[in-house]
């Protein structure tokens, strides 16, 4: 349950983002200045982890869930310059960075060729020259774990929730911080309301790709 202060804090970033957002002030900014604006922002109201989305986000494509690391190079080469901005930025930051994707690498773990999940992620780091530290990857798809035969092997009493709820909460869990020191970064718009509603805070990502002059705060 989240405290007063803990809702000061939200409602502080959340008009503080919302007027760089509706000023368009990410626009007059460099890209590295644009990012360094940002998570200072959120370095000032306590966040401590950015959990952001695999697919049209970290990325500008989109993998489809797995990929062969030889037949698709144009996708795992497209994390955003803003992704890379922000890997970069956080390496002065206490801010941690994981992945949170539905790209479930149980689905094609024996596969010969295909890859996705942690592997996909750091596939496409290597692909794109891009140095950001990714504390954690959390790559489960809510579809494959519906059964208890499934959802038990995570100690799961139900089947998973649908959207990023165990994602999310599993970060907490993991790293002993609070649904409200978290940032949601996705393109799907489900995803980002089921964040906010759970309490963190969600920034939908609005095209293809995570660009700070094309998004929006929930």
């Amino acid at each position: 349950m989240l405290t007063n202060k803990a809702f000061d804090t939200m409602d502080a970033f959340h008009k503080a983002m919302c007027d760089y957002i509706e000023k368009r002030a990410f626009h007059n900014l460099s890209v590295e200045e644009a990012v360094d604006k940002f998570v200072t922002l959120l370095e000032q109201n306590g966040f401590k982890y950015i959990a952001s989305d695999f697919d049209a986000t970290m990325i500008s494509k989109h993998s489809g869930g797995y990929c062969d690391p030889e037949a698709d190079v144009d996708v795992l080469s497209s994390v955003t310059e803003y992704f890379k901005a922000m890997g970069d930025r956080l390496k002065r930051s206490p801010i941690n960075l994981v992945v949170v994707t539905f790209s479930d690498d149980s689905h094609v773990k024996n596969h010969p060729v295909y890859i996705s999940g942690e592997r996909m992620v750091r596939k496409a780091l290597e692909f794109s020259k891009c140095d950001a530290t990714i504390q954690k990857v959390y790559d489960y798809y809510p579809r494959y774990w519906e059964t208890p035969s499934r959802y038990k092997l995570l100690g799961l009493t139900a089947p998973m929730p649908k959207c990023k709820e165990y994602h999310l909460k599993k970060i907490c869990s993991d790293f002993n911080v609070e649904l409200n020191e978290i940032i949601l970064i996705d393109d799907d718009i489900y995803n980002c309301k089921n964040a906010k509603q759970i309490g963190a805070a969600a920034l939908h990502v609005l095209q293809d790709g995570f660009r700070l002059t094309e998004v929006e705060l929930l």
